[in-house]
């Protein structure tokens, strides 16, 4: 999640070992700092484009649910082979990592009889279990069902401990969902089987997810009465109240607040004045205290708001402090075994006038008189971490999004502390002077972290046999540190194999045959992938929010970019340390009011030549001419190659997706009315020639989030709409004049209308067979080989590996037919297709070019080819990038069979490297092209 404090970017050397388990990483002494003002809102009002409904101007209410229940009418691939009795292969997916890069994790817990068994939950990544104390992992939940777990437990009772629940739902935070799309649970999870295998408690789900009436849906903690041994006594501390059941989960009773479950159906709990936030907490001494937080989905206060205590659970009295204010929002509860008397609450009051945070913090020490508490408050709240410096500023952002209390268990004057960072008092808070920084941000004014640690903090856990060891939970994973009291903390990052990460981009090499690709990722920057194999390590290259990537070709340089316009050209060596760095985004762009950049700005590089770029800049093109001319070490915007395309300015909207086919250049732009832009010659340089379309098939205020142009017919072009309540996918077959829908079976209503996804991505593949298209949607990958406007029947794929996941990208390889799918909250894939077919520009002619003999060649290669009359011919030699090696010929040849060959040199006579090279022949105005494999 974003942070509220200025984000200032730093690159990080990487450092790392592909034999090594553990993954850590180092600063460069004198750290290279790169700015930015930062737009806190930025990413809200990026989704909120994305994904609103443009004739309601809202995101549709409970979308979420609504989309996977729609789904489930859509055919899966195997229904659809066998309804159409067509014969379609079953592509197989496998997970490409990243194994040591971990997502937000809000539950986990460590296994009481064998702390080697951890079993954590990414908030939309599923569970996860390892039994090697974070060596490695693997997934315990299908992909399919609800991935977003909020909290996770162990049954530590003897004879009980094989038993785990896991709440689903994420109130606040999930950067997967839109404003009015949550990605609200849908009840409690149970293990019996030490967590291989979950089933949800029946009477905590509903019968219409799609609509909020079941308090389940949320919840923030749960807890297990350790001090009942004949029954199974939970409680759950859910939206609306605190909630027990005596019988392991099979009934319910409200026990302060409300009981908003077994609602009539279309009960909205978002009318209700009831707690947002509440928590539940039970001390060593068996005693009970609870949080009731004042803020509720009107607006209004809720009326019976503060702090409870109950010794025995059945009677309840009121012990808010004084000072504690009319507002206030989430609340959490700590206390320690060395002394159970002494309890700790850490509040947040939401925001003053000037928009900055009111936190509190209350000690609160008791005695008990038969079943009424008598205690005294102490206020802690001045001595809260605001040092500024190296520790910065605690802060939780908006509703208390990371909030932890921990009080360690030997000492219950060590008190953890955890918003975006985390902190550790020796006295109690009692003091503001005996607390110091071990985790999270290092707020000297760049976002560097903390080693081996990540920002936004969720959960802190001691290790049962040994407190000097805890499991630290955050936006970036797991880590672990053998001595949290050590006056110099140091982690282990446990991320091998827990693969929760949510990414918003992934590119791969293009080039060469490689196991190269560069994602993009929430709140973890971006990482690089460059070895084959099950779980090799990526490493990270920049921190902040990670975007688009390209790769030049031979990976001479990596281009990186972070959030709202940012991008670095940066160098790395064969272990992925970085050589050299520039800062290539140009001056001057994306300032516009009200037209900047979007918050995730698309760029890319050209096919036709790696030193050019086009990036989306907010309202225009901007193309640079030759990136390599910008000097190594710019930390600022550069103006060197930098124009911007003639004629694509736009008065109003933004640019928001971009692609290139041979030299055509397509640019979408969200606005009233959704326009491309058609660049022709954009390779050239001052040659271009702009053409612009303002589709009527168009939804008004439609956001095109992909536009996607064949590679071998430039005038057949695809484009996603990610809004709800719209078509999503056009289709267009002479370059943009007309479009027709072709959303067919994503679509509940022809018009758009309903329960459909929002798509965000299109990937155009070609086999020996024909084309295959994929989209990435927010319930998954989808395909279909035949584009038949309302008819179009596309089949979801990899059901056992991506599942219901939000697919951001597809990136396609047509030189070995390699494609990687990134999700937001589930990894990276890839699968390799079948039958791929380079991408040629194949057309219809009435001449003919045969395959070159030999194929492979070492030495010389026959061309053999056949015109049917007298003729001017042309053949070009190109490598895989599309860069011209040699011209063969080119003058007149007649009628009937002829041949040429090629002896592997280029224009200079040097022989050229091995790999896949392309013969284009030219014939009448008409091009055909064959490939070829030189290897010497």
């Amino acid at each position: 999640m974003k942070r509220l404090a200025p984000v200032l970017l730093i690159i990080l050397f990487s450092f790392y070992s592909k034999n090594e388990i553990d993954y850590s990483f180092e600063t460069p002494d004198a750290e290279s700092v790169f700015g930015t003002k930062e737009n806190p809102a930025a990413r809200l009002v990026y989704e909120h484009q994305m994904l609103v409904n443009p004739a309601t101007g809202e995101i549709p209410q409970n979308i979420r649910q609504k989309e996977l229940t729609f789904q489930k009418q859509l055919l899966s691939q195997p229904e659809y082979v066998r309804q159409a009795n067509l014969r379609q292969s079953q592509t197989e997916w496998s997970l490409s990592g990243p194994f040591n890069v971990g997502g937000r994790t809000r539950g986990a817990d460590i296994d009481i009889r064998n702390e080697d068994i951890i079993i954590a939950a990414g908030v939309s990544g599923g569970i996860w279990k390892t039994n090697e104390g974070g060596r490695s992992w693997y997934r315990t939940t299908h992909p399919e069902i609800h991935n977003g777990v909020s909290y996770l437990i162990q049954d530590k009772r003897a004879g009980r401990q094989n038993n785990w629940y896991a709440s689903t739902g994420e109130q606040i935070g999930n950067s997967a969902r839109g404003v009015n799309a949550p990605y609200r649970g849908n009840g409690i999870l149970k293990s019996s089987d030490n967590g291989e295998t979950w089933a949800f408690l029946e009477s905590t789900q509903t019968e219409d997810p799609t609509v909020f009436n079941n308090q389940f849906q949320y919840t923030w903690n749960l807890l297990i009465n350790q001090k009942k041994t004949d029954i199974t006594e939970l409680w759950v501390a859910s939206y609306g109240g605190i909630l027990r059941s005596q019988d392991g989960g099979s009934s319910w009773e409200a026990m302060l607040g409300k009981a908003l479950y077994d609602l009539p159906e279309q009960t909205d709990i978002n009318a209700s004045t009831d707690p947002s936030y509440t928590h539940i907490h039970q001390n060593e001494n068996g005693h009970f205290l609870a949080s009731m937080s004042s803020s509720s989905s009107t607006g209004d206060n809720y009326s019976q708001a503060g702090f409870y205590f109950s010794a025995d659970g059945e009677n309840w009295a009121q012990i808010t402090p004084p000072g504690l204010p009319a507002y206030h929002e989430r609340t959490v509860i700590a206390s320690g075994k060395s002394d159970p008397n002494t309890i700790y609450f850490l509040t947040h009051g939401g925001e003053n006038d000037s928009g900055q945070e009111i936190n509190f913090l209350w000690k609160y020490t008791y005695a008990v008189n038969g079943i009424q508490p008598s205690g005294s408050w102490q206020n802690l709240s001045d001595n809260l971490p605001y040092h500024g410096g190296d520790t910065g500023d605690f802060e939780v952002q908006s509703g208390g999004y990371n909030m932890v209390l921990a009080i360690h268990p030997e000492n219950e004057n060590i008190v953890f502390l955890g918003g975006t960072n985390l902190y550790r008092s020796s006295d109690g808070f009692r003091s503001d002077n005996n607390t110091k920084w071990i985790g999270g941000y290092r707020s000297n004014g760049s976002s560097s972290q903390y080693p081996s640690h990540h920002a936004d903090q969720h959960l802190l856990l001691f290790y049962p046999s040994d407190a000097s060891k805890a499991l630290s939970c955050h936006d970036g994973g797991l880590s672990v540190s053998n001595g949290i009291l050590n006056d110099s903390v140091v982690y282990t990052s446990i991320n091998n194999g827990y693969v929760t990460s949510q990414f918003y981009t992934i590119k791969q090499q293009q080039d060469q045959v490689s196991d190269i690709m560069i994602g993009g990722m929430q709140d973890n920057g971006s990482y690089i992938r460059e070895s084959f194999g099950e779980n090799p390590s990526w490493a990270r290259l920049i921190l902040g929010d990670g975007a688009y990537q390209e790769i030049a070709p031979d990976k001479n340089f990596l281009y990186i970019g972070l959030q709202q316009g940012l991008i670095f050209r940066i160098s790395v060596d064969s272990e992925n340390d970085l050589t050299g760095f520039a800062r290539v985004d140009p001056s001057g762009a994306g300032e516009k009011n009200g037209q900047e950049y979007l918050f995730i700005t698309p760029f890319m590089l050209d096919p036709l030549n790696g030193n050019k770029m086009y990036l989306a800049a907010g309202d225009r093109i901007w193309k640079n001419r030759n990136l390599a001319q910008i000097p190594n070490s710019s930390q600022n915007k550069t103006s060197i190659g930098w124009d911007d395309l003639r004629y694509t300015r736009i008065s109003d909207g933004v640019f928001s997706a971009l692609d290139k086919a041979q030299d055509v250049l397509y640019a979408a732009a969200y606005r009233q009315n959704p326009m491309i832009f058609k660049v022709e010659h954009a390779s050239s340089d001052g040659d271009e020639e702009v053409t612009e379309f303002t589709p009527s098939e168009f939804p008004e205020f439609g956001y095109i989030s992909c536009i996607t142009a064949d590679p071998e017919d430039t005038d057949f072009v695809l484009t996603a709409f990610s809004n709800y309540g719209v078509p999503s996918i056009f289709l267009s077959e002479n370059g943009c004049d007309s479009f027709i829908d072709v959303s067919g079976n994503l679509e509940e209503n022809p018009d758009g209308s309903g329960d459909g996804p929002s798509v965000r991505w299109i990937e155009i593949v070609h086999t020996e067979s024909g084309k295959e298209y994929f989209v990435g949607t927010s319930i998954g990958l989808y395909k279909t080989d035949l584009l038949d406007g309302a008819n179009t029947l596309w089949v979801k794929q990899a059901e056992e590996t991506i599942g219901s996941s939000v697919v951001t990208m597809i990136d396609y390889r047509g030189l070995d037919g390699r494609i990687v799918v990134a999700t937001h909250g589930n990894g990276v894939f890839h699968s390799s297709i079948e039958n791929p077919r380079s991408i040629i520009n194949e057309v219809e002619a009435d001449f003919k070019v045969s395959q070159n003999y030999p194929n492979p060649f070492d030495d010389e290669t026959l061309i053999e080819f056949s015109i049917p009359e007298d003729g001017e011919v042309r053949i070009d030699i190109f490598d895989s990038q599309g860069q011209i090696v040699k011209n063969l010929l080119w003058g007149t040849q007649y009628t009937g069979e002829n041949s040429v060959t090629w002896d592997g040199k280029n224009s200079y006579g040097s022989y050229v490297r091995n790999g896949i090279y392309y013969y284009h022949l030219t014939y009448k105005g008409k091009t055909k092209t064959k490939r070829m494999v030189y290897i010497n």
